[in-house]
């Protein structure tokens, strides 16, 4: 008798365990499709970069030599570490230009 009982528990647990493994297969294909609503917001807020990290990333392409006597880039390094620090959160065009004074 029981002989007869272990091949029919092993079945079902094999049995089990690929229906869980469909499942799982089947819900990481549909998160990885998403809903087109869902990823509506979250494309737009990528499209428009903040004024800081358009003048960091425009920095980081000048030759060293350039970047430190810029006076765009000086005042763009020190915001972005204020901000990392959190001691500020305004954004670059939010401090005034000292080159037109």
């Amino acid at each position: 008798m029981t002989e007869e009982r272990h091949p029919l528990l092993k079945r079902v647990a094999v049995g089990m365990a690929g229906l869980a493994l469909v499942i799982g297969i089947a819900a990481g294909f549909f998160r990885a499709v998403g809903s087109p609503e869902a990823s509506g917001p979250a494309a737009s807020h990528l499209a428009q970069p903040d004024p800081l990290s358009v003048e960091l990333r425009r920095c980081s392409s000048l030759p060293q030599s350039k970047a430190m006597d810029d006076t765009k880039c000086r005042r763009a390094w020190i915001l972005n570490r204020q901000r990392f620090f959190g001691q500020s959160k305004e954004l670059l065009s939010d401090l005034p230009d000292r080159n037109k004074e």
